[in-house]
């Protein structure tokens, strides 16, 4: 199922999400759009906001939907970023049982109805909305959380707005029933709009023409579970690299528990993510897609990938081949083959993570390279080639 929506979502804090959406900054710019913990937004924030905004030409946007429709186009900052972080976060946290969706749960599902009971209190008495005071988020600290998702390697931040509790992540001028007024008293805002498939299984498995991308959880639910089960990392990595070779990103989703803190586990993962992109970032950050996504008989690691499954990028006149598993003392890309389509005459390769040069032989069954004794990384080993055609 796929669909183009509106992405409407928020957090408690905005200077988080500016600082990802805003990866093109300085550090020390980047520090000075930071506000304090308790406060909505600092005199220095306001002035870079509104510096920025005075340099922005007159657009071909007036203020209507049908404006947006007519001359709206992916921006270039997220065709770079290919990888973002999607955050589940609101009252569903505090019980951290079932899913995000608790709040059907316990007035509908005999299973929760009864341990809510025995844990909080009977729904008469103890209800969804009792939760509130307990979402404090006291230990949230905005400026951990921005360094976290650099160090992941994300380039943009979504939070959810409002999920189906009706509990508004904004000062909503439509309700009370906000975070602005109840529990943290905090609000902040973001929008904007893409074409966008909820779960991997639903993304595509072909090239597609434009840009589009997955937004998956790294455990069985959206929001905070005590009894998560996570993802590893080549998890993420996989998803990643499949997402990219065919034009699109992947918003991997995160869950914050109700006190403002990142569970260890996912800490972890990001940390993971992060380390793999220091290593191969180059393959992924600010690439397109090639003639082709890949090789191989595998899709979404099924059945599991080979050293045969690759997936390609370029960026400028260099090609990425991106070998899904380790391909064994000798790699072969069959679609550089002598007299393939866009295979060029190779002039060099190189392995991301690894010094040096790579000795290689292009005929006519492929690409043939002699791989290192040691791997660079964990998963997703990248070789970076010069001489093939990148150009469609």
């Amino acid at each position: 199922m796929k669909s183009k929506v509106l992405i409407t979502r928020t957090c408690v804090v905005t200077e988080f999400v500016t600082l990802l959406l805003l990866a093109g900054l300085s550090k020390p710019a980047v520090a000075q759009m930071r506000m304090g913990r308790d406060s909505l937004a600092s005199p220095e924030t306001i002035a870079a906001v509104a510096a920025a905004g005075a340099a922005i030409p007159k657009g071909p946007f007036e203020c209507t939907w049908e404006s947006i429709e007519k001359n709206y186009k992916v921006p270039e900052w997220f065709r770079d970023g290919k990888f973002g972080i999607f955050l589940h976060w609101g009252l569903y946290a505090v019980p951290g049982k079932q899913s995000e969706w608790y709040v059907r749960h316990m007035y509908g599902s005999e299973g929760i109805i009864k341990w809510h009971a025995e844990k909080f209190g009977p729904q008469d008495k103890f209800g969804y909305k009792d939760f509130i005071p307990m979402f404090t988020c006291k230990k949230y600290n905005p400026d951990a959380w921005a360094e976290l998702f650099m160090k992941a390697g994300a380039r943009y931040v979504i939070p959810t707005a409002e999920h189906h509790d009706g509990f508004a992540m904004w000062d909503s001028a439509l309700t009370r029933w906000d975070a602005k007024d109840m529990g943290p008293k905090r609000d902040a805002y973001l929008a904007g709009s893409i074409k966008d498939y909820e779960r991997q299984h639903r993304g595509p498995t072909t090239m597609q023409e434009g840009v589009w991308q997955v937004d998956d959880s790294v455990n069985q639910k959206w929001g905070f579970l005590y009894d998560a089960r996570y993802w590893t990392v080549d998890g993420i990595v996989w998803r990643l690299v499949e997402n990219v070779s065919k034009n699109g990103n992947l918003l991997c989703n995160f869950s914050p528990k109700a006190d403002g803190t990142i569970p260890e586990e996912q800490q972890k993962l990001l940390l993971g993510i992060g380390a793999w992109l220091d290593v191969n970032g180059q393959a992924i950050y600010k690439t397109r897609p090639w003639i082709k996504f890949g090789e191989g008989q595998s899709i979404n690691n099924r059945p599991h990938y080979t050293g045969k499954d690759i997936r390609f990028t370029t960026k400028g006149d260099t090609l990425y081949a991106i070998f899904m598993a380790w391909p064994g003392e000798q790699a072969v890309i069959t679609s550089l083959a002598k007299g393939a389509p866009s295979a060029g005459t190779v002039k060099g390769v190189s392995l991301l993570g690894h010094n040096g040069a790579l000795q290689f032989k292009q005929d006519e069954e492929g690409l043939r390279v002699k791989m290192p004794a040691e791997r660079p990384c964990d998963y997703a080993f990248a070789l970076k080639i010069t001489g093939a055609e990148t150009k469609k």
